[in-house]
């Protein structure tokens, strides 16, 4: 069975998605609604996690995820999932390290990109961490601003909650 659940975060809602099995979707956008709401016992570790970040402290405990994903997402995904709380790396930075382990020359910054503007679990899967070269904030499946506010959360350790 599919769920969903709604947190209220201090950038604004986020609708969490999943089953039995693992969180699939973590958005700030409303989506199709074809999902019954419950709080699931994965929701409520998701809120957990969700409280602990937007107060600065790094969780240290994992989300099951039940997610959806090619190959070459779920590489681009492992590595930004090794970036650490407050730290950055960039697109080329991530294209470097897959070439390399793929042995190849050079890999393509875009297909980075491409396969982050596909993560379906924001935050969780600190795509946000990701940035351009030369330290610019780019796209972000949140918007732009979002990822800012994200970015100076954990640089700053809080938002300034209680």
């Amino acid at each position: 069975m599919n769920y969903y659940f709604k947190y209220n975060s201090p950038l604004g809602e986020i609708i969490m998605k999943g089953d039995e099995i693992g969180l699939s979707s973590l958005q700030f956008e409303d989506f199709n609604n074809s999902f019954e709401l419950k709080e699931t016992e994965i929701f409520k570790k998701t809120t957990k996690w969700l409280n602990l970040y937007f107060k600065g402290i790094e969780p240290d405990f994992n989300i099951p995820l039940n997610l959806s994903e090619t190959n070459f997402q779920k590489e681009v995904r492992e590595i930004i999932q090794k970036i650490p709380f407050g730290k950055t790396l960039t697109y080329g930075e991530i294209a470097e390290i897959i070439a390399k382990k793929r042995n190849i020359q050079k890999m393509s910054n875009r297909a980075v990109g491409a396969a982050l503007s596909k993560n379906p679990v924001l935050i969780i899967i600190p795509c946000h961490r990701v940035i351009g070269k030369n330290g610019s904030i780019t796209g972000y499946r949140a918007g732009v601003k979002i990822k800012e506010e994200l970015l100076k959360l954990e640089k700053n350790k809080g938002l300034g909650l209680k």
